[in-house]
This record gives structure tokens, C-alpha cells and sequence, in this order.
């Protein structure tokens, strides 16, 4: 089976598109199961997590993989992989959805600062400007009712902060390792990993397991095999371009789909008043269209 899969009529940027919109419905997914199915996020995190790696290692199995040329590569982004998704199943406990999506828009500049830092790439005025605009978004994309900046400066948006800072770190090592071993054999290897780094959370949810109805798992495993899906288009388009890929999937799919559903279902996820959406809805735009320009 080729490896070379996704040169089939497709470029980098139709994966990052279908990346972006299956991560979009994985997050709402995710949100309802959370709010309304599984109270325990330790256990969320692992059945996640778990329904991921089955279904990207039987991708693998399917298409063949082999042995590692680089076995470094593959433990780091595994590690990295199991660290972010873990933070990010506790985001979603913490977070509105419309929220938390938005402030992905943050990537970018963390991506471009990473690479000020760690590789002396320098930075010029327009993308320091850049980069003050997206932190202005940030802040108006937190508002909620109280129309205070302040709810921007919560230990919640912290957390989810620092969570998307290891996941563009995540994106980077995992395309490191893209370039180190051959396509399927990093897939399978990297999300096998993932979960062994996992298995030290099984205490903190074990006793928890005959009391939880097997249907109550539903809507986990939906949001993980889209998630799982995005998670191997993904691999894709950072292959192609890593920037232009972060920038498209910071579109407020999310949000938008958010504001819609909580006005026909105010208890499915959230809810929160028109005003309060139009100026996440402006931010999260004006964030995206400077994570684009910093992306170029």
C-alpha cells in the first residue's frame, strides 16, 4: 500500500480544510459529552484518547507501517500528543466551546515566538503588530456578559493558553517525525505511544467504570473518530505547510456553530446573549485574518 496517500489529487491545504471542519465537530461533540455524559475527565481523557489510537493504528495496520528509523522523534511526539490531549479534555470542562476555539487563534504567534526563541528566526515590526492584534482579540473573544477584559485574565484561559502552546509545540514535533520515518509507521508508533503515556491516569477513574452505562460512551467515541480522522489529515497538511494549516484551522467553525445551536438548544452547550457572540464572532475573525498574515 502506498504511504504516499495523501499526494492523491489532494494538496495540503484541501487536508487542512477537512482537518479544520472535523476538529469543529469533534469539539461540540465533545462539549455535549462532558456536559451532559461523563462527569469524570480523567476518564474522559483515556476512552478519548483510546478510541483515537484504534482508530489511527488500524489506518496504519491497513495501509503498513514498520519500524521507526527514528525512535526519538516518535516518544516525543507521542508524549507531547498524550500531554495535549489530556490538557485539552480538562479545557473543555472548563471552557465555553466558543471560547476555547477561539483562543486557538493564539497558535500562530506562539508558533512564530517558538521559532524567535528557539532558532533565532527574527521578528519584524509588522508581525510584532501582528501579534499585539491577536492578544487584543484574545481578550474581547473572553468577554462574556460582564463586558470585562478582565474574564480574560482567569485561570481557566490560562490553562487553555498554556494547553495550546504544548499543542502547536505537539504539531511540530509530530511533523518533525513525519519527516524522520515514513508516513503510516509514524502514525501508528507516535498514537501507540500516546496512550501508554496515559495508562498512569487509569487510578484516578478506575472505580468509576461499573457505575457508567456502556451508551454513555457515545458520544466520547463520535467526538474521538472525528477527531481521530482530523488527526490523520492533519499530519498531511503540517507536511505541506505547517503556518497556513495552523491559520485555517483557527476559523471560528466552531464559534459559529456555537451561536447557532444556542439558539435553538441553550442547554446543549451554552448560552450566551447576542451581544455577547457579536463580539466573539468580530474577534475571533479579526484573530483569525492576523494568524493568517503571520502565517505567510
Amino acid at each position: 500500500m502506498n504511504e504516499n496517500w495523501y499526494t492523491w489529487g489532494m494538496n495540503y491545504i484541501w487536508f487542512a480544510w477537512i482537518t479544520a471542519i472535523f476538529y469543529s465537530a469533534s469539539g461540540l461533540v465533545g462539549k455535549f459529552a462532558a456536559n451532559h455524559k461523563i462527569q469524570n475527565r480523567w476518564l474522559y481523557s483515556f476512552v478519548w484518547s483510546l478510541v483515537v489510537v484504534i482508530l489511527s493504528c488500524a489506518a496504519a495496520v491497513y495501509f503498513g507501517f514498520g519500524w521507526p528509523a527514528d525512535w526519538g522523534s516518535i516518544i516525543l511526539a507521542g508524549a507531547f500528543s498524550a500531554l495535549t490531549a489530556l490538557m485539552y479534555t480538562f479545557a473543555i470542562y472548563m471552557l465555553d466551546v466558543s471560547l476555547l476555539s477561539s483562543l486557538y487563534s493564539f497558535r500562530a504567534p506562539m508558533s512564530v515566538l517558538l521559532g524567535a526563541v528557539f532558532f533565532k528566526e527574527s521578528l519584524s515590526s509588522y508581525q510584532l503588530l501582528l501579534i499585539g492584534i491577536l492578544t487584543v482579540g484574545g481578550m474581547a473573544v473572553s468577554i462574556d456578559e460582564k463586558m470585562s477584559v478582565r474574564s480574560f485574565f482567569r485561570k481557566p484561559v490560562a490553562f487553555a493558553l498554556i494547553m495550546i502552546l504544548l499543542s502547536a509545540i505537539y504539531n511540530a514535533l509530530v511533523k518533525n517525525a513525519a519527516a524522520l520515518n515514513p508516513y503510516w509507521t509514524t502514525v501508528f508508533w507516535y498514537n501507540l505511544f500516546n496512550q501508554v503515556f496515559l495508562l498512569p491516569t487509569i487510578p484516578f477513574f478506575w472505580k468509576e467504570l461499573p457505575k457508567i452505562k456502556l451508551r454513555d460512551y457515545t458520544h466520547v467515541a463520535i467526538s474521538a473518530v472525528l477527531a481521530g480522522i482530523g488527526g490523520l489529515t492533519v499530519i498531511s497538511a503540517i507536511t505541506g505547510n505547517l503556518g497556513i494549516t495552523m491559520a485555517i484551522l483557527t476559523l471560528p467553525l466552531t464559534l459559529i456553530a456555537a451561536m447557532v445551536l444556542s439558539h435553538f438548544a441553550p442547554k446543549m452547550l451554552e448560552f450566551h446573549t447576542k451581544k455577547v457572540y457579536a463580539i466573539r464572532l468580530v474577534a475571533a475573525v479579526v484573530m483569525f485574518a492576523a494568524a493568517l498574515g503571520l502565517s505567510k
